[in-house]
């Protein structure tokens, strides 16, 4: 069964995604100890680094420490509810980072080090909607695994809590179905278009592999063209300046020679004397080969569908017959043929899918004759597939503030939980997908990709080797939006039309 065939996120997704809230809506015990049962009770380490939960229940108190690596974000948020000065003072040590801060007079600052403080001012204008909100993103400038690791302190006027919540609360309900909707799709598009690009790429490779193949095909001509020819050289004045200039060895040439000695007429008779003499013999030659085709030699041993061979025997025949290639369990495919002569013959191997390596045999049939069997080990040609969908092997992330995970159509979605103040947060974790699945039939990991979607940003923590298809994403949410998403792919390769046991089982 072919399961790449998915149907797309419906327009029902913030329904759905609501309905998750609820599910992981439980208590603050109740969040934590799920948390902790699913990273120990299926007896399976984890493999990447898990967010620790962050405070909640109230407002952020100051300062924050952060740490980040590769190309993850930490962000914080706060609100601020009266007219008055804003100071962010962000101080780290380890690579540049790019800090900035968004709110309604952004700020931005790429590429420093060691230390960035922003000042602004809030007005009376900025609070109309009762609170101004405001958060500070921090990532490093050049993505690498050296982290940067420090602490954020924010100064503004005294918040009226009460009427913050209120603001926060308000984004994060903001968001619309419809724009959700649209950023799903914008994922989506990304997803296929990386796939596509993925596929069009794996086929010109395939492409070249067999137009080198073909290439060989004229030059096997060529010889055998050559190897036809008459080995004649020209004596004498016809030979022109090469054959003039060439040793001969010849009996009939030294003998000549010595009639050069003797006179005119003498030489004459015994030249028409050698004449007549060998006008009497008749060439001796080895007899005509006259049993069954007989296969000697293959100019190679192994390989896949379309490859060139140069079969050498003895028996062919100079009408072409048919060289057959075994395919298990009991069938014979036709090879298509290129040249055919009574010793040698030019063949590319039919295009055999669906099957593992396996050794064959290579015979040529002469009308009702056929001849020895040669063994030949084919190696079936790749296929590249997608995983691009979960399973229940599979462990997500999770704290206080965000659920644990839901996967939609292939997106996997984590929501924030209804936590007063949770809003003012980012949080960070990470999914494990396919911790105990191994792929079958020679199919193996090949590389993965993540596609951020709503929220946040996620990416690729650790990807498995071999038939193991796990992948191990790093995803953060922001403040103030209600939930983070992403897509996957698993690139993976095998034998062509074989079942891999995930994508095709």
């Amino acid at each position: 069964m072919d399961r790449r065939n998915t149907p797309s996120i419906s327009p029902f997704l913030a329904a759905l995604v609501i309905l998750g809230w609820l599910a992981a809506c439980a208590t603050d015990e109740q969040g934590a100890m799920s948390t902790q049962a699913s990273q120990s009770a299926d007896g399976v380490e984890t493999r990447g680094l898990q967010g620790a939960p962050p405070q909640a229940a109230q407002l952020p108190t100051w300062p924050q420490r952060f740490e980040v690596r590769g190309p993850e974000t930490a962000a914080f948020g706060f609100a601020v509810t009266q007219p008055g000065p804003i100071v962010v003072d962000v101080q780290w040590q380890g690579p540049p980072l790019r800090v900035a801060l968004e709110g309604p007079n952004p700020r931005a600052q790429p590429g420093v080090a060691g230390r960035v403080v922003f000042e602004s001012q809030v007005t009376p204008q900025h609070l109309q909607q009762g609170a101004s909100l405001w958060s500070v993103s921090i990532a490093l400038q050049n993505p690498g695994p050296a982290p940067a690791v420090g602490q954020i302190s924010v100064q503004y006027p005294q918040v009226n809590e009460a009427v913050a919540r209120r603001a926060a609360e308000a984004r994060r309900h903001s968001v619309t179905q419809q724009q959700l909707d649209q950023m799903h799709a914008q994922t989506e598009a990304r997803l296929k278009q990386a796939i596509a690009s993925r596929k069009a790429q794996f086929a010109q490779d395939l492409e070249r592999r067999d137009r080198a193949e073909r290439d060989k095909i004229q030059p096997m001509l060529s010889q055998l063209r050559a190897a036809r020819q008459p080995l004649v050289r020209s004596r004498g004045v016809e030979g022109g300046e090469g054959a003039a200039s060439a040793p001969s060895t010849s009996g009939e040439e030294i003998s000549t020679r010595g009639a050069e000695s003797l006179g005119t007429s003498q030489a004459a008779g015994r030249i028409a004397a050698i004449v007549r003499e060998q006008s009497k013999l008749s060439v001796v030659s080895a007899p005509a080969y006259q049993g069954p085709p007989h296969i000697s030699s293959l100019s190679e041993t192994s390989g896949g569908p379309k490859k060139v061979l140069l079969i050498r025997g003895m028996g062919f025949s100079d009408v072409q017959g048919q060289v057959y290639f075994t395919v298990p369990p009991d069938r014979a495919l036709a090879a298509n043929i290129a040249a055919w002569t009574a010793e040698e013959i030019i063949v590319e191997l039919p295009d055999v899918t669906g099957v593992l390596g396996y050794p064959a045999d290579i015979y040529v049939a002469r009308g009702q004759d056929l001849s020895n069997r040669v063994a030949f080990n084919f190696i079936p040609r790749q296929q590249l597939r997608n995983i691009d969908f979960s399973t229940p092997d599979h462990r997500w992330g999770g704290s206080l503030l965000t659920s644990s995970g839901l996967s939609l159509f292939g997106s996997v979605v984590h929501s924030r939980n209804p936590i007063p103040f949770g809003e003012f947060f980012g949080d960070k974790s990470n999914d494990e997908l396919f911790l105990r699945t191994q792929l079958r039939n020679g199919w193996t990991v090949t590389g993965a990709d993540v596609f951020p979607g709503v929220g946040g940003g996620s990416y690729v923590a650790e990807v498995g080797t071999g038939p193991n298809p796990y992948l191990n994403v790093r995803w953060w949410i922001n403040p103030f939006v209600p939930l983070i998403s992403y897509r996957f792919a698993i690139h993976i390769t095998g034998p062509e039309g074989v079942p891999d046991g995930v994508v095709v089982r």
